[in-house]
C-alpha cells in the first residue's frame, strides 16, 4: 500500500500585508498519483495571480527543513516543476487544483504565490512521500447482516495481495457446517449495487463476477485464498470480494452475507513479524519467523536482535515457505555477544548479496561473505513482539566492537585474545557482522548495509599472527597502492559508488574495516563486532 505519511502539519499561511492569504495542500495517493492544490484570499478582492509549484526532495528531512525555513533557496537534491500559474481579474479568491504521477520514490511539497497586484504572499505546505512502485493492500467496507444464530458473518484479510501470491479471506460468525464462500468483483459502484436482498438487511456490495464456494466448519468459518496472478499489468487493479453463506431460518432468501473488502494487487507491502519460535537458543539454533512480505530469496533478508544494550545477535536467514498467504522464514542464529540480552528480533528486506570468501590455508575455506543493502528501514523492517533470549556458548570468547572513524567503520583485531603467545591457535574461530548507514553525494536517500563473514577457523597448526589473520580474513585482492592490505568490494551499487571491506595489517597493528573508495560517499554511523571464539 502506498504509505502516505505526513511527516509535518501544514505551514500557517503566511500573510504579507495582513489582507493577503495563501494556503495549500499536497496528498500522495495510491497509483503513484499526487494531487495538490493552492489557494490565494484577498479580503480587498484584488486577488489578480496565482501560482503553485511542486518541488520533490530526496528525503524527508530535506523536505520538512525546507517546509519550516523561512527564506532560502532549495536544498541540493530538490528538483521543482514549472509554475502551475494563473492570471485573472481582481477577485476574492482563486484555487489551483491539479494532480500528477510520480516516476520516483521521493518526498513532495507545494510553494502557492499570490499577487494582488502590489503585495506578494507565499506559504509552503506538504510533505508527503509518493512511491513510484504500486504496492498490495487491503481494506474494510460495508456491514454484513445477522444469521439465524444472531451472529453477522464477518470477512476479513490475512496477507497482502501481491502479485505472485495468495491473499486469505476468512469468512467468520456464519452458520455451521452450511455452504458458503465468497464474491469476487471488479466493481462496487455500479448500477444496481447496493442490492437489497428482499425485505431484509442483506445488501449485495460487490457485483459478483466469480464466486469461490466452500463448506463452513463446525465453528462457522470459511477461508478461501484468492491467488493473484504476477502479471505486472494488474499493478493497480482493484478488486472486491463479500462473503455469504446459506443459512434458511435467517431471512426468505435463505442467504446472508458479510461485510466487503477492497483490494489492490501490487507489489510486496512492508515486512511483517507475527510470530518467532523458540523463543532461546545458542549459536547454531533454527529460528522460525512467520509473517508476510518477506519476500522470494532469503538472501535478501537481514535477521538480527539487538538487546537493550545495543549488542547484536545475527541469524542467517535460509530459506522462505509460501504457506497460504503466510511467509514462514527459516534462519539459523550465527553470532552473539559475550553477554547477550532478550530483544526483539528484526527483519529487514532489501537487496543481498553472497560470495565466497577464499583465503590461504591458513584459516577454513571457503567462508561465506553476505552483505544486504536497503532505503527506508521504516517500510522495509519488521520488528517481533516476542523477545528472542540468546544463550552463550561455553568457553573463552572475546568481542571487539565495530566503531565509526571518520569515514570508516572500523574493528581493530586485539593481537593476543587468547593469552597464547601473541598467536591465534589452531580452532580459533572468527566471525564479523557490521551495520551502516551511507549516502554519497547526488544519490538521494540514505541507504542501510550490513556486512557479514560466517565463522572462519584457524586450521594452522602452529597457530597464526594478528596481521595473517587480518590479510586472510579478508579475502580479496591486494590493493596496488596500499601494500600489505587486502579488500572485497562489497557492493556496486552506482548509487552508492561501492563500497569495500578491507583488511590489513602490519606488527601488531590489525585491522578490518568498510570503506567508500568514492569521496563524495559519507559513512553516517554504525557499529557491530568482530567475535573470536578461543579453542
Amino acid at each position: 500500500m502506498f504509505r502516505t505519511t505526513l511527516i509535518a502539519a501544514l505551514a500557517a499561511a503566511t500573510t504579507l500585508p495582513a489582507q493577503l492569504t495563501v494556503d495549500g495542500s499536497i496528498t500522495c495517493k495510491e497509483n503513484a498519483v499526487i494531487e495538490f492544490s493552492g489557494s490565494g484570499t484577498s479580503t480587498t478582492q484584488q486577488l489578480v495571480s496565482l501560482s503553485v509549484t511542486v518541488i520533490s526532495f530526496d528525503s524527508a528531512n530535506a523536505c520538512s527543513t525546507w517546509l519550516m525555513g523561512s527564506s532560502g533557496g532549495l536544498p541540493a537534491g530538490a528538483v521543482s516543476s514549472a509554475p502551475f500559474a494563473e492570471t485573472f481579474s481582481a477577485r476574492a479568491d482563486h484555487t489551483i487544483r491539479k494532480s500528477g504521477t510520480c516516476t520516483a520514490t521521493r518526498h513532495y511539497a507545494v510553494l502557492v504565490s499570490a499577487s494582488d497586484g502590489q503585495n506578494q504572499a507565499s506559504g509552503r505546505f506538504g510533505c508527503c512521500e509518493c512511491s513510484a512502485g504500486q504496492f498490495a493492500s487491503g481494506q474494510l467496507f460495508g456491514e454484513g447482516c445477522p444469521g439465524s444464530s444472531g451472529l453477522t458473518p464477518h470477512l476479513a484479510l490475512t496477507g497482502t495481495p501481491s502479485l505472485g501470491r495468495a491473499v486469505g479471506v476468512e469468512l467468520t460468525g456464519c452458520r455451521t457446517s452450511t455452504l458458503g464462500g465468497i464474491f469476487v468483483g471488479l466493481v462496487a459502484e455500479a448500477p444496481g449495487l447496493p442490492f437489497t436482498l428482499g425485505a431484509t438487511t442483506c445488501n449485495v456490495l460487490v457485483a459478483p463476477d466469480s464466486t469461490l464456494a466452500m463448506t463452513t466448519t463446525t465453528a462457522g468459518v470459511a477461508m478461501p485464498f484468492v491467488t493473484i496472478p504476477n502479471d505486472p499489468g494488474l499493478a493497480g487493479l482493484p478488486l472486491f470480494s463479500q462473503g455469504f453463506a446459506f443459512d434458511q431460518g435467517a431471512n426468505p432468501f435463505g442467504v446472508v452475507v458479510s461485510n466487503a473488502a477492497r483490494f489492490v494487487a501490487g507489489a510486496r507491502g512492508p515486512v511483517q513479524v507475527t510470530s518467532i519460535a523458540p523463543l532461546s537458543g545458542v549459536i547454531g539454533t533454527i529460528v522460525t519467523i512467520r509473517g508476510h512480505d518477506f519476500g522470494d530469496d532469503p538472501a535478501n533478508l537481514c535477521v538480527r536482535s539487538n538487546d537493550a544494550f545495543g549488542q547484536t545477535v545475527f541469524l542467517k536467514a535460509l530459506a522462505i515457505a509460501h504457506i497460504g498467504s503466510e511467509d514462514v522464514l527459516t534462519a539459523r542464529v550465527e553470532t552473539m555477544a559475550d553477554d547477550p540480552q532478550p530483544g526483539p528480533i528484526h527483519v529487514f528486506r532489501g537487496a543481498g548479496s553472497l560470495q565466497v570468501v577464499a583465503p590461504t590455508s591458513n584459516l577454513s575455506a571457503p567462508g561465506e561473505l553476505w552483505t544486504w543493502s536497503g532505503q527506508d528501514p521504516a517500510f522495509n523492517m519488521a520488528a517481533s513482539t516476542q523477545l528472542f533470549t540468546p544463550i552463550a556458548t561455553d568457553g573463552p570468547t572475546v568481542n571487539v566492537p565495530f566503531i565509526v572513524q571518520g569515514n570508516r567503520v572500523t574493528v581493530d583485531l586485539p593481537p593476543d585474545p587468547c593469552v597464547t603467545a601473541f598467536v591465534y591457535p589452531q580452532n580459533t574461530v572468527l566471525t564479523s557482522d557490521a551495520h551502516w548507514d551511507s549516502t554519497c553525494t547526488g544519490s538521494g536517500a540514505t541507504r542501510h548495509f550490513d556486512y557479514f563473514l560466517r565463522s572462519v577457523f584457524v586450521v594452522n597448526a602452529a597457530g597464526m599472527l594478528c596481521p595473517q589473520v587480518a590479510l586472510e580474513y579478508g579475502g580479496g585482492t591486494v590493493l596496488p597502492f596500499q601494500p600489505g592490505t587486502m579488500s572485497q568490494a562489497l557492493d556496486a551499487d552506482p548509487n552508492t559508488r561501492g563500497q569495500f571491506a578491507v583488511s590489513r595489517g602490519a606488527g601488531l597493528s590489525c585491522q578490518i574495516f568498510v570503506e567508500h573508495l568514492d569521496p563524495s560517499c559519507t559513512i553516517l554511523g554504525g557499529g557491530g563486532n568482530l567475535r573470536i571464539d578461543c579453542p
